[in-house]
């Protein structure tokens, strides 16, 4: 179980796991941070939405990486790499043929057309 604690006046809400487990969410005039010193998730059994615009920095070695489990193949269907090279997880079987889209299999790429 974590520990919440409210500081007053700072801006301040912090959630301890353990000694080594804490999260932050801070706030100034200009900006609203979530951080922590361990590995951060956000689960949810519907979706996740962002409005506005969403900007993503990292120093890991996979910047941004979309996974799906329940899917064959590789699992990492999407990913940046450190050096800002756009990697896609390749297919297991052919997919269904929709306008506009991407997929990689067997070292092919196939995009989608209307035909």
């Amino acid at each position: 179980m974590s520990d919440i604690r409210i500081i007053p006046g700072q801006g301040v809400i912090q959630f301890t796991g353990s000694a080594n487990q804490i999260a932050f969410i801070t706030s100034s005039d200009s900006v609203i941070q979530l951080s922590s010193s361990t590995k951060l998730e956000f689960v949810s059994t519907d979706q996740v939405s962002v409005s506005g615009s969403f900007v993503l920095s990292s120093s890991a070695a996979d910047s941004f990486v979309i996974r799906m489990d329940d899917v064959t193949g590789s699992a990492e269907k999407f990913k940046v790499n450190a050096q800002g090279i756009v990697v896609l997880g390749s297919a297991g079987s052919t997919p269904t043929a929709i306008e506009g889209g991407i997929y990689y299999k067997n070292g092919v790429f196939y995009i989608g057309d209307n035909e």
